[in-house]
């Protein structure tokens, strides 16, 4: 019996899906749900500072994290690097999650080069879809523009997560259901609301499934087409004045998330999720002994005024009823980075 050398490459699941789409709380059901299995995890976040690694709950397994740029173009390098330091550290699989705008294709090159097949087997990539979003994305009639980045992640998938459902209508969600089958109808289509989908569903494939052919008509660098900001202060936000500034951002804004230090929850950090208008707010743990403070990502399609931008959220912070020092000052700037 000849055995397949497959068997002894440590997997790789691959999590990718378009800004908002919910793979780090997928991420976080996976690693809740698990029994004995030991996880490697890398995590890539567009933005300057890598806010998903802050949302990972479960620190118990090993964490590589990659930000200032996307992991499937100006970070290529980086994930090749990072590989072999976190299977030195035995992990029984690994997790990638990828940043919202990758292409999965290309991360496929990047996995095939022969320093990393000899070591590991790509067993399936997992893409999360919005429901909420899709069709606007999708559809020719659509306003936002990122079809064919989408159309990659889904066409490139194993599985697809339609995540969300539980903020549409049934009607809404065969609508969505026939734009992924129509886009990929090979794909094994799971739903599910805020990442809750059983993990004998995602993990543990014995074989990996079919590897699909890479388009060669890929962009070296579609990083060049989004735009990302950071925000840090170590004063507390007011929620109040805050919700109304977010919910005026330009529309090319589409992605912003953040771990926020606030007048009204001044014990527990608040997590901020905002996905174009939508906007959610969930209590996070307990600041402890940790100094409270705020970071804040944006990710835009276009470049947007930051000045105005620093002022609106230098308005939101609880005023002093004394004068904040320099140094602190110099922490609330709303900085464009330069790391792409």
């Amino acid at each position: 019996m000849v055995l397949s050398s497959n068997l002894w490459k440590t997997p790789v699941t691959l999590l990718t899906g378009f800004l908002g789409a919910g793979k780090t709380t997928l991420l976080n059901s996976i690693l809740k749900g698990k029994s004995d299995r030991r996880f490697g995890i890398l995590v890539n976040d567009f933005g300057s500072l890598n806010i998903d690694q802050m949302l990972i709950k479960n620190r118990d397994d090993d964490l590589i994290t990659l930000e200032g740029g996307c992991v499937c173009c100006s970070l290529q390098n980086n994930l090749v690097n990072s590989l072999p330091k976190i299977l030195s550290l035995r992990p029984d699989q690994i997790l990638i999650e990828a940043s919202g705008i990758a292409n999965p294709y290309t991360l496929l090159q990047t996995l095939k080069r022969p320093v990393l097949s000899r070591i590991i087997r790509l067993e399936s990539i997992i893409t999360l879809v919005d429901a909420t979003y899709l069709p606007q994305i999708c559809e020719p009639s659509g306003k936002i523009n990122y079809q064919d980045l989408l159309i990659d992640q889904i066409s490139a998938a194993d599985i697809v997560v339609l995540n969300k459902i539980d903020l549409i209508d049934e009607k809404a969600q065969i609508n969505a259901s026939q734009i992924i089958q129509k886009i990929a109808p090979w794909v094994r289509l799971l739903k599910g609301s805020y990442g809750d989908v059983s993990l004998d569903l995602l993990l543990g494939f014995r074989d990996s499934f079919p590897v699909r052919s890479v388009s060669s008509q890929l962009k070296s660098n579609h990083s060049d087409n989004f735009h990302t900001w950071s925000y840090e202060s170590v004063r507390p936000f007011q929620l109040l004045t805050l919700g109304k500034i977010l919910g005026k951002l330009p529309v090319t804004v589409w992605r912003a998330k953040g771990i926020l230090s606030t007048v009204e929850h001044p014990n527990r950090g608040v997590i901020l999720q905002q996905v174009g208008p939508r906007i959610t707010l969930e209590i996070g743990e307990e600041w402890g002994n940790n100094p409270p403070f705020t970071q804040l990502v944006l990710i835009s399609t276009e470049a947007i005024n930051t000045k105005i931008l620093q002022q609106q959220l230098d308005s939101c912070l609880r005023v002093e009823d004394f004068e904040v020092n320099l140094k602190t000052q110099t922490k609330d700037n709303f900085i464009l980075s330069n790391e792409m």
